[in-house]
């Protein structure tokens, strides 16, 4: 549809990244945005596949955009990870794409190992360094899935950014919100936002694979502890660190039990039902 879309500017020279930071797809005059999973059409204010997730919102049309909401919500997947606000939306995208460059550096550094391995397959100082490599590589790659699943999760994440000034213990915060039908994820938006929203996601993740109890208080809406251990935290903490220490090009390893004593003087009087790792 040119008669909407058209610009008098060189191709080379156009940004192809607005709505929802999003890349406009010009092929065969549409003008779509791709979503990942959906692809929305601008000039109608509606997507052209229907929502993966519109068993959840039966109440919403499947074709809708944010509950027809785009003051207050963004969804940057076209599945149901939600954000309040730009900053939030900002701070995962990041999240996200430092896990991957990092893991594309790591991928890059184990085959560059491998080859001079290929041609001294004695040395042991190599050996070390590509199992070293592997091991960050593959921590990396947990993250990734934490985040993955706070994407393509059927169930919704909400993440919710916070002044940098206000002070919330550990960075962030998490839990499921009965009232709305959601997990939310509240972090402080500053240089550590990508650890705390790595951490807040993997217990989303628990709370979804049944490893972390919650159950539903009816006064709040919120989730009440019922199953929550200091491994619950080790595990959070060692996604988080990883994301923190492994997206960098110089990083030293993580130490468990350095971790666990830290974990066991920060939470031994906080609502732990599970003194154990």
């Amino acid at each position: 549809m040119n008669g909407l879309s058209y610009t008098n500017v060189p191709e080379e020279e156009k940004n192809l990244y607005l709505f929802g930071g999003q890349e406009l797809q010009p092929e065969f005059g549409l003008d779509w945005y791709s979503f990942e999973f959906r692809n929305y059409d601008p000039q109608l204010g509606r997507f052209h596949v229907i929502d993966p997730m519109i068993e959840k919102h039966y109440d919403y049309s499947g074709y809708a955009y944010v509950y027809n909401n785009p003051i207050n919500l963004v969804d940057p997947f076209g599945l149901d990870t939600t954000f309040a606000d730009n900053n939030a939306k900002v701070a995962f995208d990041n999240t996200y794409s430092q896990t991957e460059a990092g893991i594309e550096r790591l991928n890059k550094k184990k085959d560059k190992i491998k080859s001079k391995l290929e041609a001294k397959t004695t040395s042991k100082k190599l050996i070390r360094k590509y199992r070293r490599t592997s091991n960050k590589l593959h921590a990396l790659n947990e993250v990734k899935g934490v985040l993955d699943n706070a994407i393509t999760s059927s169930m919704e994440y909400h993440f919710i950014s916070l002044p940098s000034n206000e002070f919330v213990l550990s960075g962030g915060t998490s839990n499921m919100n009965f009232t709305e039908n959601r997990y939310e994820i509240r972090f402080v938006n500053g240089s550590s936002a990508g650890e705390t929203v790595s951490h807040e996601s993997t217990h989303g993740l628990q709370y979804e694979t049944g490893s972390l109890g919650l159950i539903e208080n009816f006064n709040t809406g919120k989730g009440d502890l019922v199953d929550y251990s200091y491994g619950h935290e080790l595990e959070a903490f060692t996604i988080g660190k990883s994301f923190t220490k492994y997206t960098k090009k110089h990083s030293t390893r993580i130490n468990q039990k350095r971790l666990m004593k830290m974990i066991i003087k920060k939470y031994k009087d906080r609502n732990i039902t599970n003194h154990s790792f």
